[in-house]
């Protein structure tokens, strides 16, 4: 049965299961409203990135955040793009002195099909590039390299120069756009996983394989042959893997082991370590064949994939870590499986036979679907409350984030214990955290489920689309 539903003066018709679901989001949300010491954002995390203690964000409202997990403060916020921001990665130039350190580049993808380059000392916007005919769904960053790699919802990759970047953001001439060296046309599908082999030397001279997946579930293996005479890459197609029904969006290889899976939409994190990472990709069709998968290429007689990790809902987010000498000597899988967070022993992955042990899962630890997750090694603290001095070493969290416009932290070791606890409202500070079920909340999530679909929605589609403030594109923006 539908119902008519009344939302900040806009009339729409919503299914009673949808209402239903959305008053279950607001009692989950003021239950555990301070599950996981909650830092509110103003948008919904697309992307994320931990780095130097501060968590990066591409939101859906259009910009992008840098936000210092241990004092919750928004440090930085950058504007630039119109739409949301879906897509970030960091490039800092070898320094032209050693005695003075170079600037570090932030670049942004978005739906406004602009590459953004970011001076992040003084947030100054120092490059914008129309870089897609659609939507840019990822970016790349390998700096051995000096490249850029981009993907978009126009089927296409394209490749990037980042030598021209001076080590001083400072020197980047006005007008500055980035120069494409290379394009990769062989999908017939949005493009939104990209990666390279982890383990693989990266060499300017010797070609480097770069692994593509598309909203088709289609992976195709690329040989990028170094630049000659002229300026430009020359890719070479070695071979597709197809082993899924849905499409992939993200992408981790090493050693040309390859796990892969769909609709994974935002970041993998990862810590390297010498035991050696696999490619992971989470696999969270429409249906509730929710599964991870391992492949490689080129194919193997000799090796037996391990059965498929399940799940009941579709995983969003995924993170594989292995951490020597800390207490958690084996690898370990954390996927995002609705608003619950999974842990899964995988060290047995790779071997004939090989099992997965589940471990232990938080229930509810978002009050909507999680979308990404990273990890932060944080500074040990003592007793009362203050950072360890020099040399206690680090302390093991992950961060979170999701579509209840949150990111959240929790300490591995009570993740693995079942341990997790929640925060008072007095260590949240004076800005209470109050969840908001609404109009925005539904549309966004509806719509990313939607792209996940093979057949992603137009740009006249898009344009046409009343998604309110949710995406906070004004007339005159358009215009």
């Amino acid at each position: 049965m539908l119902k008519k539903h009344d939302a900040d003066a806009h009339h729409f018709i919503l299914a009673e299961a949808d209402i239903a679901k959305a008053h279950a989001r607001g009692v989950k949300g003021r239950r555990n409203r301070y599950v996981g010491s909650p830092i509110e954002l103003k948008g919904k995390a697309i992307q994320m990135v931990v780095r130097d203690g501060c968590a990066w964000t591409a939101e859906s409202g259009g910009v992008a955040r840098k936000v210092e997990l241990e004092t919750n403060k928004t440090l930085q916020i950058y504007k630039g793009h119109d739409g949301p921001v879906t897509t970030l990665d960091f490039y800092t130039p070898p320094p032209s002195d050693p005695s003075s350190p170079s600037s570090t580049y932030l670049i942004t993808g978005a739906w406004d099909k602009h590459i953004n380059v970011w001076n992040t000392k003084t947030k100054a916007l120092v490059s914008s590039t129309l870089a897609h005919g659609d939507f840019v769904k990822k970016v790349l960053v390998i700096p051995e390299l000096k490249l850029l790699v981009s993907a978009g919802s126009d089927k296409l990759v394209k490749l990037w120069d980042l030598s021209v970047l001076p080590p001083n953001a400072g020197d980047v001439p006005p007008g500055f756009t980035l120069p494409q060296v290379g394009s990769l046309s062989a999908h017939t599908r949005p493009v939104e996983a990209l990666a390279v082999d982890l383990s693989a030397p990266i060499s300017s001279s010797k070609p480097m394989i770069l692994y593509t997946g598309d909203t088709m579930g289609i992976i195709k293996v690329w040989s990028l042959e170094p630049p000659e005479n002229n300026s430009t890459w020359r890719p070479i197609l070695k071979g597709s893997l197809d082993g899924h029904r849905t499409g992939v969006t993200a992408m981790i290889v090493d050693q040309g082991i390859i796990w892969s899976g769909a609709y994974e939409r935002l970041r993998l994190s990862f810590v390297e370590s010498n035991k050696p990472l696999a490619f992971f990709c989470l696999s969270c069709a429409a249906s509730l064949d929710s599964t991870v998968i391992l492949q490689t290429f080129p194919p193997s007689i000799q090796y037996t994939p391990p059965p498929r990790i399940h799940h009941k809902y579709q995983c969003r987010a995924m993170l594989v870590l292995h951490l020597p000498p800390h207490s958690l000597s084996r690898p370990i899988l954390l996927t995002g499986s609705a608003d619950t967070i999974k842990i899964w022993d995988v060290s047995a992955f790779g071997e004939p036979g090989g099992e997965v042990e589940f471990l232990s899962a938080v229930d509810d630890g978002h009050w909507h679907d999680i979308t990404t997750m990273c990890v932060w090694l944080r500074d040990k603290k003592d007793e009362e409350g203050c950072v360890a001095t020099k040399g206690k070493g680090k302390e093991v969290w992950i961060v979170s984030a999701g579509l209840d416009g949150t990111i959240r932290r929790w300490k591995l070791d009570a993740l693995l214990s079942r341990e997790v606890t929640i925060a008072s409202e007095e260590d949240q500070g004076p800005r209470e955290f109050i969840p908001q079920v609404d109009k925005e909340m539904q549309e966004l999530s509806e719509f990313l489920e939607e792209l996940e679909a093979a057949d992603a929605p137009t740009e006249e589609e898009v344009e046409n689309a009343d998604f309110g403030d949710l995406l906070e594109w004004s007339e005159s923006e358009k215009a």
